[in-house]
């Protein structure tokens, strides 16, 4: 037969204030005993009822907080009493028929109101208010979800139109700068096309006058067929054969064609007299050979 433990060795058992020997004891003995197991349940659910209503010394308290409330199911259990106590004293018809029907107790036997049949409908009420918040809470939560895959389409749409836009912008900017490399050059520059050979026409050479404000002379020289040389030199020579200067063209500003070789020279550096201009091509990077001749006459301005 097992041997009744006091109430108030329960309690510091259950709040961690009994020396460690006899903790260990209890907590065998309550391994052992299912009935001493059971007694310990109800002191367990007196000292929640006291705590809810607030009748526990600060120290108590404290403790109660400390070891009884660590987890969550604890947590949901003290919550419920809250609950229970909140509704019986907003009704005090109820309360007070509970409390003509129970023998006082220590800490008023909480949990043994729960055996009242008003109380058992008390607590259906209560669960049946607690579903209903559990249906709106699970539409509320479909509504925000829907609301979240919603803004989810539409921030995909809009990222799907930033792109497209900055696609479009990057194309509208290379197409600049392709306009803007085709425009004719200003006052500042003289554009001049030259053909291979022509020297012995019954005209003679090209003739330019060169204007007075003409900074830059850019030729024009047309291929008789498309040439793949990597490199170009262009050497300009009076027909006297006095070489007026030799340089070598950038290949990166060639149109893609290379049937027209352009050529940017000092306007300055050509007097008024005829010139060969000689166009050299180099498919190795090393050996320049010569690819054609033109002929241009500057005039008096």
């Amino acid at each position: 037969m097992s041997r009744a433990i006091d109430g108030q060795v329960m309690i510091r058992y259950l709040l961690r204030e009994l020396p460690e020997d006899e903790r260990q004891d209890l907590s065998d003995r309550l391994l052992e005993d299912s009935s001493l197991y059971s007694q310990l349940l109800l002191v367990e659910d007196d000292l929640i009822g006291a705590y809810v209503r607030d009748e526990l010394s600060p120290r108590q308290r404290e403790r109660f907080q400390q070891y009884l409330m660590a987890t969550p199911e604890q947590r949901e259990r003290v919550e419920f009493s809250r609950t229970l106590v909140d509704y019986l004293g907003q009704n005090p018809e109820l309360a007070d028929s509970i409390a003509d029907e129970s023998a006082p107790q220590p800490l008023s036997s909480f949990f043994r109101l729960f055996q009242h049949p008003v109380v058992t409908l008390a607590i259906a009420g209560l669960l049946l208010l607690s579903t209903l918040a559990g249906i709106w809470f699970v539409r509320d939560a479909w509504r925000l979800r829907a609301s979240l895959q919603r803004l989810r389409v539409e921030w995909e749409a809009l990222k799907s139109t930033e792109r497209q836009l900055r696609q479009e912008l990057s194309e509208q900017r290379t197409l600049n700068a392709q306009l803007e490399s085709q425009k004719t050059p200003g006052p500042a520059a003289l554009v001049v096309s030259l053909i291979p050979g022509l020297v012995r026409d019954l005209n003679g050479p090209a003739k330019l006058v060169i204007p007075a404000a003409t900074q830059l002379l850019q030729l024009r020289l047309s291929l008789d067929r498309a040439d793949h040389s990597v490199a170009y030199r262009v050497i300009v020579k009076t027909t006297d054969g006095m070489e007026v200067l030799s340089q070598r063209v950038a290949n990166s500003s060639q149109p893609p064609s290379r049937q027209v070789v352009l050529v940017d020279l000092p306007a300055r550096l050509l007097e008024p007299a005829d010139y060969l201009v000689t166009l050299q091509g180099t498919r190795d990077g090393k050996t320049f050979l010569d690819i054609a001749d033109y002929y241009l006459r500057i005039r008096e301005k």
